[in-house]
C-alpha cells in the first residue's frame, strides 16, 4: 500500500480549472470565455454511484442517438452529484496503480470486447482502424493508469482533460454514453480481480473506490464536454452535433502518377446555405463515412458510420472548410494480424485485418466529388496557434502539414517571423502543391528547391502571406533518381536533423534568440525526433507543441 496524504477538496477543481484553460484556448475570441465556466461547477457528495451505472446503463436512450444533432436538448448529467474520493478511498486507489501499471492493456482490452458485445452500437462511434492496431485500448490504458496515478494532483491533468473532451465532443459522445463505459469496465475489473483470486471483500473495496472514482472523472469530462458544444453551438455560424455539407472543389494534391498515399483537398459548403463558425488555426473537423455492408469489419449485411477527424487546412474564412486527406493503405498483414478477435471487435469474428486501416481515408477518396453530400461536426482540437508576436517555427512531415498551414497562412497575416521547415519522401510525393505555389507566388521565402519543384502547380495565393517573415525549406527523405537534384528539387537530402544544421541555418530558420513556439506535426517517430532535437537545444516546454494522428500521444 502507498502511504496518502489529505485530500484537497480543490482537486477535482484543479483539473476543471487547467481543463477549462486549455479548453478555452481551442475555441476563437468570442466563446473562449464559455469554457472557463468549467471550473465553477461543484463537486458534491453523492451515494449508490455503483448502481448508478446499472440502472443508466439499462435506461439510457441508444446510443446511435450521437448521430444527430442536439440542438436544443436538455443537458443531463448523470454524475452531477459525484464526490472526490475520500482519504481510504485515495489508498485503495493508489494500492491498485501498479496493478495497472502492469496489466492496463489486459483490463481495456476485455473491456472494449465486453462493452461491444453489449453495446455494438457504439461501433459507429468509435475508430475501428486503432483497434486493429490495438492504439485504441492502449490509449485508454494509459489514461485509467495516468488518471490513478495522479488522483490527488487532478491538476495536473487538465491537458489531458482537454485533449479527451475535444476528441469526445468532435465525436458528439453524450452524457449517457458515460454509464455504459463506466459499468463494463467496472465489471472487467471485477472479473480479473476474481480470476487473479483476490478476495471478495477486497475486490468489493477496489470496485467501490473506483465507482467513485470513474464518477468523478466522468463528471469532469461531461461538463468540460458541455461547455464546448455550447461554445461551437453559440458560434456565428456554429451548430451541435453532425451538420450537411456539399463538396464545392475537389483538387488533387500529390503530382499526377504519385503511386503511394494520394492526397486530395477538398473544399466543403453547408447545405443549408449559412455561413460556418471561425476556428483556431491547427483545428479538425470530422467526416461521418457511412460504410456499406462488408467495409469496415461491417458484418450481416449492415452498414455502418465511421467518424474521422481531418485538420483544416486553410485558414478561417466564414465561408467554408478544407480538408485534405491522404489515402492510406492497408497496413502490412504482419502489423494488421497482430490484433487478434479479442482485442478488435470490429473483425467479426476473425483476426483483425490490414482494410480496417485507411477504410475511411479510401471511402473520402473514393465517394466524395464535386456536389456529394458529407456530415461534419463542428471544429475542435486544443493543437492551435498560439496569440504572440514572437517568431513561430513549424515542423511538418508528409500529410502532417495539413493542421500547420492555417497557422502559417494566420501567422503571416499578423506579421509574425514563420519558419517552415517541412519533410517529405521525395517531390512525387509532396502534398499541397498549389499552396506551396502560392506561398511563392505571395512574396514569401521559398527556397529554390521549393519553387522548383512547384513550378507546375496553380499559384494559389494564400491568405495574409507576404505580411510576415516567411521561410520554407524541404527536406526529401529519397529522392526520385530521375527527377530531384539537391539545390533544384530540394534544399536537404534524408531526415531533418536541426543539430546538423549550420550555425547560419539554425539561426534563420530556429531564431532561438528570440524564443519562438515551435509546431510539430507528422508521423510518431518523426515528432519524437524533432521534440528529442528542440529540447536538446534548449526549447523550453512551454514552447513546444505537438499533434499525433490517431488515438496514442506524443512525448
Amino acid at each position: 500500500m502507498h502511504s496518502v496524504s489529505k485530500i484537497r477538496v480543490s482537486g477535482a477543481a484543479a483539473v476543471r480549472r487547467a481543463a477549462a484553460t486549455a479548453a478555452a484556448a481551442s475555441r476563437p475570441a468570442s466563446v473562449r470565455a464559455a469554457a472557463v465556466r468549467v471550473a465553477a461547477v461543484p463537486v458534491s457528495s453523492s451515494s449508490s454511484l455503483r448502481a448508478l451505472h446499472t440502472a443508466r446503463a439499462v435506461a439510457s436512450p441508444s446510443p446511435s442517438a450521437a448521430a444527430g444533432s442536439r440542438a436544443g436538448a436538455k443537458f443531463d448529467n448523470p454524475y452531477a452529484n459525484a464526490r472526490a474520493p475520500n482519504a481510504a478511498e485515495l489508498k485503495i486507489l493508489a494500492s491498485t496503480v501498479p496493478v495497472l501499471a502492469q496489466h492496463g492493456l489486459t483490463l481495456t482490452t476485455r473491456f472494449y470486447q465486453k462493452m461491444f458485445n453489449k453495446y455494438p452500437q457504439l461501433k459507429n462511434i468509435f475508430n475501428a482502424a486503432h483497434f486493429a492496431t490495438g492504439m485504441q485500448p492502449k490509449a485508454l490504458a494509459e489514461a485509467v493508469y495516468a488518471y490513478a496515478a495522479n488522483i490527488e494532483n487532478l491538476g495536473a491533468l487538465g491537458p489531458a482533460v482537454a485533449h479527451m473532451a475535444n476528441k469526445h465532443a468532435s465525436l458528439s459522445i453524450l452524457p449517457e454514453h458515460y454509464p455504459l463505459v463506466g459499468s463494463n469496465l467496472l465489471e472487467t475489473l471485477d472479473e480479473l480481480l476474481t480470476e487473479a483470486g483476490f478476495a471478495r471483500k477486497t475486490i468489493d473495496d477496489i470496485i467501490a473506490a473506483w465507482t467513485v472514482a470513474y464518477a468523478q472523472l466522468a463528471n469532469i469530462l461531461i461538463t468540460t464536454e458541455e461547455e464546448l458544444y455550447c461554445a461551437a453551438e453559440s458560434a456565428p455560424g456554429g451548430w451541435r452535433g453532425w451538420r450537411k455539407f456539399e463538396v464545392t472543389e475537389r483538387v488533387e494534391e500529390t503530382a499526377p502518377g504519385s503511386n503511394v498515399g494520394p492526397i486530395v483537398s477538398f473544399t466543403l459548403k453547408p447545405k443549408d446555405g449559412g455561413a460556418v463558425p471561425a476556428y483556431l488555426p491547427g483545428q479538425y473537423t470530422t467526416v461521418l463515412a457511412t460504410l456499406p455492408p462488408g467495409m469496415g469489419g461491417t458484418t450481416g449485411g449492415e452498414s455502418m458510420t465511421q467518424p474521422r477527424q481531418y485538420s483544416l487546412s486553410k485558414a478561417a474564412d466564414n465561408k467554408s472548410f478544407r480538408i485534405t486527406v491522404k489515402r492510406e493503405d492497408p497496413l502490412p498483414s504482419a502489423v494488421s494480424t497482430t490484433a487478434t478477435k479479442a482485442q478488435c471487435p470490429f473483425s467479426g469474428g476473425k483476426a483483425a485485418h490490414g482494410s480496417l486501416a485507411g477504410v475511411v481515408s479510401s471511402w473520402v477518396h473514393s465517394n466524395l466529388s464535386v456536389g456529394s453530400e458529407v456530415q461534419l461536426a463542428p471544429p475542435f482540437g486544443e493543437f492551435v496557434l498560439k496569440e504572440g508576436k514572437n517568431p513561430v517555427v513549424l515542423l511538418a512531415a508528409g500529410v502532417g502539414i495539413t493542421p500547420l498551414v492555417p497557422m502559417l497562412e494566420t501567422a503571416a497575416a499578423n506579421g509574425r517571423r514563420v519558419s517552415l521547415l517541412y519533410a517529405t519522401h521525395s517531390s512525387n510525393k509532396h502534398p499541397l502543391r498549389s499552396w506551396f505555389a502560392g506561398c511563392r507566388a505571395s512574396g514569401a521565402k521559398v527556397s529554390a528547391a521549393a519553387s522548383s519543384v512547384m513550378a507546375d502547380a496553380p499559384a494559389a495565393t494564400i491568405q495574409g502571406a507576404g505580411r510576415g517573415d516567411v521561410t520554407l525549406k524541404v527536406w526529401y527523405e529519397a529522392p526520385e533518381i530521375s527527377t530531384d537534384v539537391l539545390g533544384v528539387t530540394h534544399d536537404y537530402t534524408g531526415r531533418i536533423e536541426l543539430d546538423k544544421l549550420s550555425d547560419k541555418d539554425r539561426q534563420q530558420l530556429l531564431a532561438l534568440d528570440a524564443k519562438p513556439d515551435f509546431y510539430v506535426c507528422g508521423p510518431p517517430q518523426f515528432m519524437q525526433a524533432q521534440l528529442a532535437q528542440l529540447r536538446k537545444l534548449g526549447v523550453p516546454e512551454s514552447n513546444l507543441h505537438a499533434e499525433v494522428f490517431g488515438a496514442g500521444g506524443c512525448k
